[in-house]
């Protein structure tokens, strides 16, 4: 059976029209569901992000301040002599003497010191003259000025040296070196003498006052390497060096030993060394008050 059609009038034309026009404009005025979920949770998704970012920021800023406040590597720390700070120079460093192997398993040194540190000082008489030179003209004057700043206005008075006629200071670095060939010398008795010729720190008194007894210069120069072991010790720790040692196969050892010879970020010592040198007897230097 076919279906029957019949033709709409133009008023049915118009009621259907409005009909559709009506939906149009209420699905269009309508709000949509979603939003009635999302605008409470606005305000609170801007608290949350204010309150990320005002942690990061705060984060950052107390980092910054902390960072200032010690200073750094390159720059200089807050406990670097203020003067000598604008010397600093950093670079990266090879370092030099790590021991290696041959086929036969035979210790050698591929890459010695430029300058020679270590061996016999009977058969190398420069081995003392380097370490000499190293650490020569270690305590210089300083004026009034940097003793302030250095130890603070309450404090510097005390530092006051009646015999050089100023305010004494150096560098940690040189007297850690000093310390360093002071245990040496100590590995070498034969050479250098006994600990209490090496020592040259003060003898603790005896029971009647004196320091010219043999057992308390003895123990004074115990005293004095027991000094210098912890001043090494406290000073390496300090650093704190995060330098990545390998350890490399040897055929002829059969097993791995320590590479020691790799790069190193370090101050430039030439110039810092230059500096003490000037201050104790050149241009720089500070004039004793007698």
């Amino acid at each position: 059976m076919k279906p029957e059609y019949s033709q709409l009038t133009s008023r049915d034309d118009q009621d259907t029209l409005s009909e559709c026009s009506g939906e149009v404009q209420r699905r269009r005025t309508r709000p949509a569901c979603w939003k009635f979920f999302l605008y409470p949770l606005v305000p609170w998704t801007l608290c949350l992000i204010l309150a990320v970012l005002s942690l990061f920021l705060a984060v950052a800023l107390d980092r910054n301040v902390q960072t200032h406040a010690l200073g750094t590597f390159a720059k200089g720390y807050s406990t670097d002599f203020i003067t000598a700070r604008k010397l600093i120079r950093v670079a990266q460093t090879s370092f030099t003497g790590g021991p290696a192997f041959d086929d036969d398993g035979n210790m050698f040194v591929p890459h010695p010191s430029p300058k020679r540190f270590v061996g016999d000082p009977a058969v190398y008489p420069d081995i003392d003259y380097n370490w000499n030179n190293l650490t020569w003209g270690r305590y210089v004057l300083i004026t009034k000025d940097e003793a302030a700043a250095t130890w603070g206005d309450e404090n510097f008075a005390q530092y006051w040296d009646k015999q050089r006629g100023g305010y004494v200071s150096g560098f940690d670095m040189f007297h850690t070196l000093h310390c360093l060939n002071n245990l040496r010398k100590a590995l070498n008795p034969a050479y250098y003498g006994t600990v209490a010729e090496i020592g040259h720190g003060a003898s603790p008194k005896g029971h009647d006052g004196s320091r010219t007894r043999a057992r308390s210069e003895e123990e004074g120069g115990f005293l004095h390497q027991d000094h210098c072991i912890e001043q090494i010790r406290q000073y390496v720790m300090c650093s704190g060096d995060m330098t990545p040692i390998p350890t490399k196969y040897y055929p002829g050892l059969g097993r791995n030993y320590v590479e020691s010879d790799v790069p190193h970020t370090c101050r430039n010592f030439d110039l810092l060394h230059d500096w003490m040198v000037d201050r104790y007897d050149g241009a720089g230097a500070v004039k004793p008050v007698m």
